[in-house]
């Protein structure tokens, strides 16, 4: 059996080659043993673990292997260890494996991009490839290699065992260069299977699988192992070329960067036992002193804000630029206890936080591997009296990225232990802060090596290209840095964030906590705490800020703004609006927004509004919905990570950031625009839009025993969470049958109609604030599989401890998944409004007009449930409960006869058809006009505060409040960003043709009389110029999209008989295939009228929504230039 096969041999001269050796010019001898062993085999011939320890001894014991809890042998060698280091060429035609080397694309600052598709998979499941080398029975004798010279006594030669399939994987990555402690965190002696499992993930994440139908307890073949040695070519080559760089395969980053860890041991008294040096660890890591431009602190200079950077040696020692992961997050460097001071009769001037004294001159500057020498572990590995833990909290939570070849910065921002300035809770000038870091990492800003000595450092290892992910305040920040347009960030991933604070706390016009926060977690994230100048260098003024923005908080009450008093708390940390400060340009990256469908802390409104602030920019973004709480899909603080749709979490993030941050063509950005988890089974499922145009009504009075309902809130005594109960709560409660299974998409509103009555001595005048909160829940007579949160955590099922593979010698976390109870009941979501806000919508902003109730009088509400994707399964009932808070002195009538349940309903065709872009989460705002709301008061017209002149839409704004045709949200505001309803633009044609009168009430489902747009509607309606969506319904409080408003436009014009001859081809725009048939003409007209142009040069967004402005700037054209 033992032949030279003459293909195997040359395949092999080739595969080996010349070697050279990593420190000496001559090339060792031993490989072409190893080629002279190989070659005298078949390829169907069993590798035994006699041969296998051969080809160990040959290539030195720097990989040795204790195979004694493997194969029940161990390999000795005396050889020294050795580092095998070689430059081979294997592009010989492997035929016997049927699997060559794939065709290479090499980006800049890139080792090597191999985007075949992977054949085969880690653990005991076989890979069917494309070109399998055929399985071995490995118990048939003859397939194993025998001596074929006869002894002198004619005795049975001894059957060596066979070598396993995994075994041979362990060597071949060992082969290529990877050693023991990057191929897993424990040692093969340690936990020998654990170790033989992570080889495996990383032998699939390779492609090592290619053509081989893998089985880990199978004996091996030659031509497997052959096989498996071509395909570790890339491999092979990144680590023996003179540079280390990273390694892209399959579209993402490999784990070939040695890790060491930031930390070390310490005694029982948190003192630090184990050591640390740079020059011994293979991720340098060391601060820097980003100089930012304001002193919040009023010290005279601008803030410093410390910064944490870790990254492998080799991007130090200049062997490739890297890209940097960056997380802003002012958790990590230390909380303090939460007991927020506040001094009484305390006040500060916030303005002057915005002071800009003269930059710091540089007296030196240094270079990273120079001052990277003397980083002293205390400074990023501390004890934390207040949390009793070790900061920074988030040390090692992006190892899995340092392993790959990123950079992994970290900043706490202003106010945070090390940094200058005040920690502010969300401000601008926080946003602004973390922004110079991205400047200073895109090499547009200085650094310095401490806050005295004015020494520069530049990110002489960075590629000047910064993604951005983090959970909760970390995915705030980088929401709140992608609306700076600050040039170096190119994608973020946001998990849990924030995209106004206002809605954290707060939804249309009440506080769903306290009404005061902000203040709080500033003093919860003041890591300055811990620095011991703290009490001499801010106390006494940072403890005055947040008495002001406490009482300031205090004074809103529940609401967003308050012009007269000149409170723009909210404003200020809310990103959604135009950019905040002057020098800001607005979105201008991709995003991938990740949240859980049952987060009821960072509630599911905050990720729809950041959906909304990028498809309204006309960018990249998609959803990652899973039904977990607060958490990450890799979740770091329980060491746990959940697989998507079969792919790992970090498996996604790290094509996503190969893609943006290094350039790799891996189709992530292809992905689809939203994936989402069933909450019936926990499947995933993929949606080629979040908008949807079709909807489901939900009557009232259908199943309403009486024309109206009473609501009071409970009278109680006491405080706390336990107060005695006086008099019970008195709900309204509505139940509807679900005949067929129906998929919520977006936020259901439901529309109720009622009259507050005052029940005690306080009259309604001497109010504010009163709590309506509307609940919808799922409902089954027999218990059914539901995700129910547990203390803000869902139960999860371990599939394998240590299964979720990290790569590089870093420790795995478990794999898991979300586990299900079994429920009768189970919310869908909540809605909260202050019943003195009647006209609060959608968008925040709209909750800035207090109503002067009368008593007795029936208002129109719009209570908007949180977000969601829910299946309803037929034969369950959906229950809207609407309540009262306690103690409010309020009782509720409500008509059931104008209380409708609007609900956003998931189509197949997620366009919704020929009228798309209908209500997705929320789209409405502004459902009733305060000019023309005859049960509010009305607003006066003029200057806006939030409309400057040199904002592109002044003009357009002045013109339309001067004539009257639109009016602002509030007397001091015109909401220049918030969506345009269908209901507002038919009202605004109609106040242009003097509001006829006669017209029959249109014969749609969703539009009641007595609505502010109803008898517009039937006007429109009767003359053609709108026909609702084909299915009974308008969609009145529907965000207008683009598209619709030119067709509607278009038929106003012909309808008064205008010239709209006018037609332009829409070839400029890349998506002009995208306007709906309907609106194609109209969109023509529209364009060679100059009414509408593209949201850039080349893009018509034709299903984004129109914002007031955007709206103002058309109307103002319509009326000055068509005739």
């Amino acid at each position: 059996m033992r032949k030279k096969v003459l293909t195997l041999v040359l395949a092999f001269v080739m595969l080996l080659g010349p070697v050279i050796p990593a420190s000496a010019s001559e090339v060792p001898e031993v490989y072409g043993d190893v080629a002279d062993i190989i070659a005298e085999y078949d390829g169907d011939d069993i590798v035994t673990t006699d041969v296998l320890d051969e080809l160990y001894a040959l290539i030195g014991d720097a990989y040795e292997a204790d195979r004694e809890t493997v194969s029940g042998g161990a390999a000795e060698s005396e050889t020294e260890p050795e580092q095998v280091n070689a430059a081979t060429d294997l592009a010989a035609d492997f035929s016997t494996a049927g699997a060559g080397p794939e065709e290479l694309n090499v980006p800049s600052g890139a080792a090597v991009v191999i985007d075949a598709a992977g054949g085969g998979s880690g653990g005991n499941e076989p890979t069917n490839a494309e070109n399998p080398v055929e399985q071995t029975n490995p118990v048939n004798p003859e397939n194993l290699p025998v001596s074929e010279e006869p002894g002198e006594e004619e005795t049975p030669a001894p059957v060596p065992a066979a070598a396993t399939q995994q075994e041979n994987v362990i060597f071949v990555l060992r082969f290529a260069g990877m050693n023991d402690s990057q191929l897993s965190a424990v040692s093969q002696e340690e936990n020998s299977e654990q170790f033989a499992y992570d080889c495996e993930q990383l032998a699939e994440s390779i492609n090592l699988f290619k053509g081989i139908e893998y089985n880990q307890t199978e004996a091996c073949t030659f031509a497997q192992l052959t096989a498996m040695l071509s395909n570790v070519q890339p491999l092979y080559d990144a680590l023996h070329a003179d540079k280390l760089q990273p390694l892209f395969i399959n579209g993402m980053a490999q784990p070939i960067f040695p890790y060491t860890s930031g930390m070390v041991e310490s005694d029982d008294d948190h003192n630090l036992t184990g050591t640390y040096n740079n020059a011994d660890s293979d991720i340098i890591r060391f601060f820097v002193y980003v100089e930012t431009n304001y002193d919040t602190d009023g010290d005279g200079a601008l803030d410093l804000v410390k910064t944490l950077v870790q990254l492998p040696r080799a991007a130090m020692e200049g062997d490739y630029k890297a890209a940097s992961i960056f997380e802003a997050r002012p958790y990590i460097t230390g909380c303090t206890d939460g007991r927020t001071p506040n001094v009484e009769g305390a006040s500060y001037d916030i303005e002057k936080m915005y002071s800009q004294p003269d930059a710091r001159m540089p007296e030196g500057e240094t270079t990273t591997a120079e001052y990277a020498q003397d980083a002293d572990i205390n400074e990023w590995y501390y004890w934390n009296p207040y949390e009793r833990m070790f900061d920074y909290e988030d040390l090692d939570w992006y190892d899995y990225y340092l392993s790959r070849g990123f950079a992994v910065v970290e900043s706490g921002g202003l106010g945070t232990h090390g940094s200058d300035g005040f920690e502010t809770c969300g401000t601008d000038l926080e946003i602004d802060a973390f922004k110079c870091v991205i400047e200073w990492l895109h090499g547009d800003r200085v650094a310095y090596t401490d806050k005295t000595n004015n020494i520069t450092i530049d990110a002489d290892w960075s590629n000047g290209k910064v993604g951005m992910t983090g959970r909760s305040y970390a995915g705030t920040t980088q929401f709140g840095l992608a609306t700076t347009g600050v040039a170096g960030l190119e994608t973020i991933v946001p998990v849990a964030g924030i995209a106004s604070w206002y809605e954290y706390t707060n939804s249309q016009g009440t506080a769903t906590g306290g009404v005061s926060y902000s203040d709080y977690l500033a003093y919860y994230c003041n890591g300055r705490l811990l620095d011991e100048d703290y009490e001499t260098a801010i106390k006494e003024k940072y403890e005055a800020y947040l008495t002001q923005i406490s009482s300031d908080q205090t004074a809103l009450n529940g609401d967003y703004a308050n012009a007269e008093l000149g409170l723009d708390h909210w404003q200020i940390r809310d990103y959604t609006v135009e950019p905040l400060m002057d020098d800001w340009t607005g979105i201008h990256i991709p995003a991938l927004i990740v949240h859980g469908l049952n987060d009821t802390n960072v509630r599911t409104k905050q990720f729809d509004l950041m959906y909304k602030s990028f498809d309204k920019a006309g960018q990249n973004v998609k959803l990652l919905l899973h039904q977990g709480t607060h958490l990450t899909p890799t979740y770091p603080g329980g060491r746990y990570e959940i697989k998507i749709d079969g792919e790992y979490y970090d498996t996604i993030l790290n094509k996503w950031f190969s893609h943006y941050l290094y350039g790799v063509n891996n189709g992530i950005e292809r992905m689809a625009n939203v994936t989402v988890q069933s909450n019936v089974d926990g499947s995933w499922d993929t949606y080629s839009s979040w908008k949807t145009a079709s909807k489901q009504i939900f009557n009232a009075s259908d199943v309403a025993e009486s024309a109206t309902s009473q609501i009071i809130g409970a009278v109680t005594t006491g405080s706390g969470w336990r107060p005695t109960i006086v008099e019970p709560a008195v709900n309204g409660s509505y139940t509807f049958e679900i005949p067929e299974d129906v998929i919520i998409q977006g936020a259901v509103a439901v529309h109720i109609r009622a009259a507050a009555t005052a029940t005690g001595e306080t009259p309604l005048s001497n109010m504010d604030r009163v709590t309506m909160t509307v609940e919808l829940t799922d409902k089954n007579d027999e218990s059914f599989d539901a995700f129910v949160p547990s203390r803000s955590y869902l139960p999860i099922t371990t599939l394998k401890e240590k299964g979720a593979w990290m790569g590089g010698g870093v420790a795995n976390y478990d794999l898991v998944e979300y586990a299900q109870t079994p429920a009768t009941s189970k919310s869908i979501g909540l809605g909260y409004i202050d019943v003195f806000n009647p006209t609060a919508g959608y968008d925040s902003a709209s909750a800035s007009v207090r109503t002067e109730l009368a008593d007795g009088q029936y208002y129109d509400y719009t209570v908007y449930i949180q977000p969601t994707v829910y299946t309803l399964k037929a034969g369950h009932t959906a229950e809207v409960t609407i309540s009262l808070s306690n103690n409010s002195g309020v009782a509720l009538t409500v008509d059931n006869s104008a209380t409708y349940v609007d609900i956003p309903v998931h189509s197949t065709s997620s366009n919704g058809g020929g009228h798309s872009g209908g209500s997705s989460g929320g789209n409405a705002a502004d459902t009733q006009p305060p000019a023309d709301n005859t049960t509010g008061s009305a607003v006066q017209t003029g200057s806006f505060r939030d409309v400057n002149t040199g904002n592109w839409y002044y003009s357009a704004v002045e013109y339309v409040a001067k004539k009257g045709i639109m009016t602002g949200i509030s007397a001091s505001s015109f909401g220049p960003n918030l969506d345009t309803t269908r209901g507002m633009i038919v009202t605004i044609l109609y106040r242009l043709e003097n509001q006829p009168t006669g017209t029959e009430a249109a014969a749609f489902s969703d539009v009641r009389a007595g609505q502010y747009y109803a008898d517009a509607i039937a006007w429109a309606n009767a003359n053609g110029i709108v026909t609702g969506y084909g299915n009974g319904l308008f969609g009145p409080n529907d965000a207008i999209t683009r598209e619709q408003m030119v067709a509607i436009l278009y038929r106003y014009a012909q309808y008064k008989e205008y010239d709209v001859s006018a037609s332009a081809e829409l070839t400029a725009f890349s998506d002009a295939a995208s306007v709906s048939g309907y609106a194609v003409d109209a969109m023509k007209w529209a364009n060679a009228a100059g009414l509408i142009n593209g949201v850039t040069s080349s893009k018509l967004a034709p299903g984004n929504s129109a914002a007031r402005a955007q709206v103002a700037s058309i109307l103002m054209r319509f009326c000055e230039n068509i005739k």
